[in-house]
């Protein structure tokens, strides 16, 4: 449909894609969209949606275009990302060589953690059961199994998708409210590892949601950033983790 656009039009409450005359309608057709409250929905241009089919369903994603003021920092936010915990952060006011107190990831975004793990756990149920209706050639059940399990993996990547919001959200407040930089390893290597969480599904987030506060981000090499004393830069030993 993007070679029948005629125009687009927005105001703070509502986007509106004007069409011409579409082959399957046989007339011109406008769609409206509501602009969902919040800054980031507020902008000075709205760019025409890229439009796909997610699910089987239609879906128009919108370039939301504004300007903001970058912040001078003065400190460094560093954020490790893990498995055990889904972040956690310190401040380090290098003029004062001072280290904050661990900043870690709050009880919703746990919350919203443990119910992705309790979703793909009973979606892999269901795709257990499905594979033994298969094999003992009972279709249909097998068929509706299958769907009940896509509406739940659907569901498990909306709440891995809000825990991700949340998080970039956390990050990015705090480094703009303690005027400091976020600074990240460097883990787009590892793709789609990392247990629950794609880290550099999560890594974009928070670049994102930081570029819109201003706060700017950088990455820096991961390697012994884990066994190197940031204090004196002596080489340290795990004997464990601690919770």
């Amino acid at each position: 449909c993007d070679g029948h656009y005629l125009h687009l039009s927005h105001t703070a409450q509502g986007i509106t894609l004007n069409f011409r005359n579409l082959p399957t309608a046989g007339r011109q057709v406008s769609l409206r969209f509501t602009v969902p409250e919040g800054d980031r929905f507020q902008g000075d241009k709205i760019s025409k949606p890229v439009v796909q089919i997610v699910n089987d369903r239609l879906v128009f994603n919108f370039t939301i275009e504004y300007t903001v003021s970058d912040i001078t920092p003065n400190k460094v936010m560093g954020v490790d990302l893990g498995k055990a915990e889904p972040f956690v952060a310190t401040i380090t006011d290098e003029s004062l060589q001072r280290h904050s107190a661990p900043f870690f990831a709050t009880d919703r975004i746990k919350d919203l953690g443990r119910k992705y793990d309790d979703l793909m756990s009973r979606a892999a149920h269901l795709k257990d059961k499905e594979n033994r209706c298969r094999s003992s050639n009972h279709l249909n059940k097998a068929d509706a199994l299958a769907r009940h399990q896509r509406g739940i993996r659907d569901k498990a990547r909306r709440v891995k998708d809000e825990a991700m919001h949340q998080i970039a959200h956390e990050i990015a407040e705090t480094a703009y409210n303690m005027n400091a930089k976020v600074v990240m390893e460097n883990l787009s290597w590892l793709g789609s590892k990392g247990g629950r969480w794609n880290f550099r599904e999560i890594q974009n987030a928070i670049t994102n949601t930081c570029t819109r506060k201003g706060v700017p981000v950088s990455f820096v090499n991961a390697k012994d950033t884990s066994n190197t004393c940031t204090r004196c830069g002596s080489s340290v030993r795990h004997t464990g983790r601690d919770n």
